[in-house]
């Protein structure tokens, strides 16, 4: 059911046939979010070069709740695939129970190995507060060019700045997030994206 319900949120992304299914069933989800404090705000269009055939927004587009969302809210795309099917992904299973964004994210991820000096929640790797992350232009001690060895890396060493807030952006975040969301549901990411590409 995660899956299909996934693949049919991610599906309004595709120009084409949009039923009304899938859109009330993000809006379900998106509100229930938005009540729970998960995020902020979304918003959803899909079209082709004649025009959208669906156009919608919930919530607000920043933090203090002053600017509403709206379908053409300008927002960072930065990291569009990762934030796309991660937090869809987060979303999804969250809305139904799968998964708690508020706990360690190691009872999802019992291979993660490395000694955490503080809880680190999915919602902390989520946002970037996990303490995960490099300065500015130092290199990524866990990096390799070897995917599995990076992957080894990541799951055995504990972030740098134990410091709980501080917004320190690291693709770590993702990976670990990515990695819980498998082990905790069963459901790969990769054949995802497939419905995307």
């Amino acid at each position: 059911a995660t899956r299909t319900l996934f693949a049919s949120v991610l599906g309004l992304a595709s120009a084409g046939v949009v039923s009304a299914g899938p859109i009330d069933e993000c809006a379900r989800i998106f509100e229930a979010e938005i009540a729970d404090g998960v995020i902020h705000g979304a918003a959803v269009v899909s079209g082709s070069l004649d025009g959208d055939d669906i156009s919608a927004s919930w919530g607000w587009a920043d933090a203090a709740h002053k600017v509403p969302m709206t379908p053409y809210t300008v927002i960072d795309m930065a990291s569009v695939t990762k934030a796309a099917v991660g937090v869809t992904a987060y979303l999804v299973a969250h809305a139904k129970g799968i998964v708690d964004l508020d706990a360690p994210f190691t009872n999802s991820l019992p291979s993660y190995r490395a000694t955490l000096e503080r809880r680190i929640t999915l919602r902390d790797l989520a946002n970037h507060v996990s303490g995960f992350g490099e300065a500015d232009g130092s290199p990524r001690v866990y990096f390799s060019r070897d995917a599995n060895t990076m992957l080894r890396n990541i799951l055995s060493m504990p972030p740098k700045e134990p410091t709980p807030g501080k917004v320190f952006y690291s693709c770590r975040n993702y990976v670990l997030l990515g990695q819980a969301f498998e082990a905790a549901t069963g459901v790969t990411l990769e054949p995802e994206v497939k419905i995307v590409r």
